[in-house]
């Protein structure tokens, strides 16, 4: 009798562990595509050794005003597969020393703080296309090494209830957006830098 006690409970434990390690494996590939998009590479500059750290993580967020902001200005939807650095043309410049709020407020007086925030934390570390062909798709965004068309955008920042979002183009301009009927609409933009 104590052996077959024995023999059930340490059947039922064996099947516990299965169950706990099916649903451990279907939490894991639950946060699969979190993990991929948060694994940062570094990358030094050839010309002045600053070290960048790189990290494929556009979402579908992302896509989406991308997309808007490439119809917005007649553009191709293509991005560059690597954002910029920062908004200046600098090589150590970087989003956490370059972007002060006081003054993109000034300039902007409709940019809300968790939307500039939320801009500051999604673009560190640098943020690339690498990996997301397949979601940029989703929305006609073609991922390119190099084009006259293409804009290194940076990641979205948004409000808490993601109806506004700021955008950096690369080219020195930052862009504020508002949803409106189902749709991002630029309503301001600030110059940071002229070449």
């Amino acid at each position: 009798m104590l052996y077959v006690k024995t023999m059930k409970a340490a059947t039922l434990s064996i099947l516990l562990l299965g169950v706990v390690s099916c649903a451990t494996t279907k939490h894991a590939d639950d946060n699969k595509e979190h993990s991929d998009l948060t694994t940062t590479q570094a990358e030094k500059c050839k010309s002045c050794g600053t070290i960048h750290r790189y990290s494929a993580t556009f979402d579908r967020m992302d896509y989406s005003l991308i997309a808007d902001f490439c119809d917005a200005f007649s553009l191709k939807r293509q991005a560059f597969w690597k954002a910029p650095h920062g908004p200046t043309p600098a090589c150590s410049s970087n989003y956490d020393s370059d972007l002060c709020w006081d003054y993109l407020h000034e300039q902007m007086p409709e940019l809300r703080r968790d939307t500039y925030d939320s801009f500051k934390r999604r673009n560190s570390p640098i943020p690339t296309h690498l990996g997301n062909e397949d979601l940029a798709a989703e929305y006609g965004i073609t991922i390119v090494q190099g084009s006259t068309y293409a804009y290194r955008l940076s990641r979205a920042g948004f409000s808490g209830k993601q109806q506004q979002a700021l955008i950096y183009s690369g080219s020195g301009v930052i862009h504020l957006f508002q949803r409106k009927d189902n749709k991002w609409q630029q309503i301001d933009s600030c110059v940071l830098w002229i070449s």
